[in-house]
């Protein structure tokens, strides 16, 4: 105090314009503090350990200021054995004073030089100040303390303080290497360290407590050298909630690289991982903590590479890091990718052709004037393949050659045994209406336009032609119903001399024909001949019943086609049929075992008819199981939760069991894996005795486009 009123006579003297104003005044205030200081450090030093709590009490409560002082000057002259446990004599101290908030914090900082991996919890409002004091007053050594206690503590303060960590970090770069002896002192791999990014946002509970398993271990294993750094950071910086969803997500993309890597495109997958990594050290809130999200636009990459051929496409994954979908969409409206036909296979397709159309003469002569490799695309398949976005394959523009070369022949063509009866049904009016403009209708069962009338509808907009569903209007385009509504519509004149300039195309003909009583058969086949065209398509073989059926109708024979099986290997297991004489429970009970071995490796559907109930009741109390039952979910819904739940496993590594119904099986898209394909492929019980052709259809669904059935 007494420097005071020395200062006020200097600055009087200065008015008077007296030099000595410029004779440099002693700072008495600072020169007493040190003086104080340093008898505290001489006491301190003579102090015994158990002493020196009380000490910094009274030191505090003396003046908070000498007590900051003091610490200083402690780490700069003494050596460590003299401030071991310091940090938790200055947290004891914070929780037992009754100082302000704002002393405690810097009490706290200063403690942070002393800190030597004590296991202690601080309070979170007191490491949020400390966090925006070290942000203001930036100083490594005491940030450094800070970063080594979060890592030791595994405290989750990082995670749930983003706005002060994100400025303590620009504030105080390159802490991350100076943490080197602490990471060191838990064995954690040398590469791996190397490796971490060099920011403090790494240090989140789950990233930590993976780094201090398995030495870190996990991080590189398995992984790619060439995106191992990008994969390490994502790990780091994706701000997962917990440490189970972290592994999750480590064990989900490490299994890409060990199981499909070598099918990848490479160079694609990279830069999805590596742009990954960028959106994720620029702190894009679009991807910080969505895990589940970053897993999706991973896997979509990798299916639309392995299950569509699509590669080289750096377009693809720059829009999906974007949330921008539209790619996407439209690469999954392309067929699977399966390897065409050779030369060979090819010219043996022609033979089979021949010989299962003999029959058939226009068939007959058309593939008898067909040499090997002749086939010429004509320009409104070259357009309609523009239009779509894909080519098609030599079976299927062989396929579609065949059927519009029959298609100008005669008014009714009847494809059979067809692989890809859908596409052939909804690419069918593009075809055409680049030749000649007219109505379409795709005439279908319930489940099957509910399932096929989303699947092209934009490109069938995009070609300019109308679409509805159950709904006619007197516009050119393509109109979906099932055969409850266009039963309704034959009671109107008008549509029924619409249907007269019109092509209607009936997806599974044969159920629609040949299912109900004989009056009601007629009435439709009458209905169907006004049609301008009619094209009818089935992957089942005809019965000679149908068969004679349709050449009284129509005067025309059925289009055999070769399947894809008849030309490659088969590559289903068909095991040995079981039939049940006993007890329900019996039943159940061997459903059980054997979908408890068999989700181990694959999932499993079950098809059923009189035992659904009886199955599903049984199943739904089982809890080690992934049961899904897909009753009520009908057309599009059905491929949709099945797309989402059918290649997921549970916690236990299981995939699930999915019980469908008659119709369910018959029409459903089942979407294999290359992990499923390994263990055998797609796994189906028929749980019910159903009619020849039904059960065909339903054992068809697996085992499809070259992929294994059992």
């Amino acid at each position: 105090m007494g420097s005071y009123p020395h200062r006020q006579n200097a600055s009087q003297n200065d008015v008077l314009g007296n030099p000595t104003s410029q004779t440099p005044q002693a700072n008495y205030g600072a020169k007493i503090q040190s003086e104080i200081t340093s008898n505290y450090l001489r006491e301190y030093m003579l102090l015994k350990p158990q002493e020196r709590y009380q000490f910094l009490e009274t030191i505090s409560l003396r003046n908070s200021q000498s007590l900051l002082e003091f610490l200083i000057n402690l780490k700069t002259t003494c050596s460590s054995n003299f401030y071991d446990g310091m940090f938790g004599l200055i947290h004891e101290l914070i929780v037992n004073s009754k100082v302000d908030l704002q002393i405690k914090t810097r009490l706290f900082v200063q403690s942070l030089l002393f800190y030597k991996n004590e296991i202690i919890l601080i309070d979170q409002e007191l490491l949020k100040n400390a966090m925006i004091l070290l942000a203001q007053r930036p100083n490594s050594e005491q940030t450094l303390g800070l970063a080594n206690y979060i890592f030791i503590n595994e405290i989750e303060a990082f995670a749930t303080l983003q706005e002060e960590l994100v400025l303590l970090d620009r504030k105080n770069i390159g802490i991350i290497p100076l943490m080197g002896c602490t990471f060191t002192s838990f064995k954690i791999d040398p590469q791996v360290i190397r490796l971490l990014p060099n920011t403090l946002q790494c240090l989140n509970k789950p990233f930590i407590q993976i780094l201090k398993q398995d030495h870190g271990l996990r991080l590189i294993r398995d992984i790619p050298i060439n995106v191992v750094g990008d994969f390490l950071q994502i790990s780091a910086l994706s701000q997962a909630q917990s440490c189970t969803d972290l592994v999750k997500l480590i064990s989900h993309i490490s299994d890409i690289f060990v199981k499909k890597w070598d099918y990848l495109y490479q160079s694609d997958f990279s830069l999805l991982i590596a742009q990954f990594s960028v959106e994720l050290k620029e702190r894009n809130l679009r991807w910080i903590s969505k895990l589940q999200e970053i897993l999706e636009v991973i896997d979509q990459v990798t299916f639309i590479q392995l299950e569509k051929g699509i590669s080289n496409r750096p377009d693809v994954v720059f829009h999906l890091i974007n949330g921008n979908t539209n790619s996407l969409k439209a690469i999954l409206k392309n067929p699977k990718i399966v390897e065409d036909l050779s030369g060979q296979q090819f010219f043996k397709m022609i033979g089979q052709l021949k010989k299962i159309n003999k029959q058939n003469k226009d068939v007959f002569q058309y593939c008898c004037e067909l040499q090997e490799n002749q086939l010429i695309k004509s320009e409104s398949l070259g357009m309609l393949e523009g239009l779509l976005g894909f080519s098609f394959y030599h079976f299927k523009n062989f396929a579609l050659t065949i059927l519009c070369m029959m298609l100008s022949l005669i008014n009714f063509i009847t494809l059979v045994q067809v692989m890809g009866k859908l596409y052939y049904a909804q690419l069918l009016p593009f075809y055409q209406q680049m030749i000649i403009r007219k109505h379409y209708y795709n005439w279908e069962n319930d489940y099957l336009v509910l399932r096929d009338e989303k699947r092209f509808s934009d490109v069938i907009i995009k070609s300019g032609l109308n679409i509805n569903y159950n709904q006619f209007e007197d516009k050119l385009g393509v109109y979906y119903m099932t055969q409850k509504h266009f039963d309704s519509l034959t009671q109107d004149d008008y549509f029924l001399r619409q249907l007269e300039s019109s092509i209607v195309i009936l997806d599974e003909y044969d159920w629609l024909f040949f299912d109900g009583q004989p009056a009601y058969m007629f009435e439709t086949i009458n209905h169907l001949k006004r049609a301008s065209k009619l094209i009818g398509l089935t992957g089942s073989i005809l019965t000679q019943k149908e068969q004679t059926c349709l050449d009284s109708s129509f005067g025309v024979q059925e289009v055999n086609f070769p399947t894809l099986n008849s030309l490659k290997a088969d590559k289903k297991t068909h095991h040995q049929d079981l039939l049940f004489n006993q007890q329900q429970s019996e039943f159940c009970k061997y459903l059980y075992e054997l979908s408890m071995k068999q989700t181990l490796v694959t999932p499993l559907i079950i098809v059923a008819s009189t035992s659904y109930v009886m199955i599903e009741h049984y199943f739904k109390k089982l809890k080690e199981l992934q049961f899904f039952s897909m009753k009520g979910i009908k057309g599009s819904k059905a491929d949709a939760y099945l797309e989402e739940k059918f290649n997921i496993q549970n916690t236990n590594k299981r995939y699930g069991v999915f019980l469908l119904s008659e119709i369910q099986g018959r029409g459903t898209d089942f979407h294999s894996s290359r992990e499923i394909e390994d263990n055998g492929g797609i796994y189906l019980i028929v749980a019910d005795i159903f009619s020849k052709k039904s059960t065909q259809q339903i054992v068809g669904r697996v085992g499809r486009l070259e992929n294994k059935g059992q």
